[in-house]
């Protein structure tokens, strides 16, 4: 399933839903009696799934519940997630381009859960830092309350994965570390859908890559990931209790937008194709004393026949997905 949280047709109440090809069925019309919010739907775990999985089916038979994109404006699937974890230096490459050795052990850091926006929202560049840099990367979202997991049975406590912008202010990590550069207000655009386990078997055979106006700037398989999916779930649990919509993104692809000397601030579009998560969008938007200006940041998920949906097309409001 393509799980999502939207507004319909202007209302201020956000639904959830699940994006097929035909639309979206909205879960609050389709099946008033399911949690109807993305949190509370994954936390019910696997039989309350199973349920949305039916419910969607007879949406695309009967055309009860179902809705046209235009009629939705998508915003984070998990606009307040529990936790976010980063992890930093987990591809040998990005390492090598640091001019890092490859650490011994998961480096992670805290990402502020204010920071999420939602898939077309603006990435506000403040004024205080000139070095905002971008970083497209698969992130985990836990379905169950879990501490002190064991590597061999971690994926069972993954409800699914979406796309994150891990967006940074690199002069401030440098002075402050991670944690603060990372979760500036808007520095966490996430979605826009949450794609359900059972349809990612191997987290470890997706395709990261982002472009910037039509350029590759980031490529890597998660096959390079130096500590993988599970392993960083047993690493992060030993000492902290993973909760349901707790989201890990186990660290970027190789050559960011500083390592490569192109930063968000100069205002390109970017897109990330993913195997399974589809597309999204953002649009950077530079506060200054004087005025205020507009660019777009494309970004899309990991390679998949599905990718390019409807809902990343719709909402993209500068450019066409393939």
């Amino acid at each position: 399933m393509r799980l999502i949280t939207f507004l319909l047709d202007g209302d201020s109440e956000p639904h959830i839903g699940a994006e097929t090809t035909a639309g979206i069925v909205d879960f609050r019309q389709a099946a008033p009696a399911l949690p109807q919010h993305l949190l509370g739907l994954l936390a019910a775990g696997a039989p309350v799934l199973k349920t949305a999985k039916a419910v969607i089916a007879r949406a695309l038979d009967d055309r009860v519940g179902l809705v046209a994109p235009d009629r939705a404006r998508v915003l984070a699937p998990l606009p307040r997630p529990g936790k976010i974890f980063g992890v930093a230096f987990n591809y040998r490459e990005h390492a090598a381009e640091n001019d890092s050795p490859v650490p011994a052990a998961p480096v992670v850091f805290l990402k502020a859960t204010t920071a999420v926006i939602g898939h077309g929202a603006a990435i506000e560049l403040p004024t205080v830092s000139p070095m905002v840099d971008y970083e497209g990367e698969l992130a985990v979202v836990i379905g169950r309350r879990s501490k002190r997991v064991a590597r061999a049975n971690a994926l069972a406590h993954v409800a699914g994965y979406t796309i994150m912008n891990d967006v940074s202010a690199r002069d401030y990590q440098k002075v402050s570390g991670p944690s603060l550069a990372k979760s500036f207000d808007t520095f966490a655009p996430m979605g826009p859908v949450v794609v359900t386990a059972d349809e990612i078997p191997d987290p470890q055979a997706l395709t990261i890559c982002t472009r910037v106006s039509g350029e590759v700037m980031q490529q890597a398989s998660t096959a390079g990931m130096i500590f993988t999916i599970p392993t960083l779930i047993e690493y992060i649990s030993g000492g902290i209790t993973l909760e349901p919509a707790t989201s890990s993104p186990p660290a970027r692809p190789p050559a960011s937008a500083c390592a490569a000397s192109r930063r968000a601030s100069c205002g390109p579009a970017t897109r990330w194709p993913s195997r399974s998560m589809g597309s999204a969008s953002w649009r950077t938007r530079w506060w200054r004393p004087v005025r205020e200006r507009e660019s777009s940041l494309h970004a899309c998920g990991a390679n998949h026949p599905g990718t390019g949906s409807p809902l990343a097309r719709k909402n993209s409001g500068f450019h066409s997905f393939d």
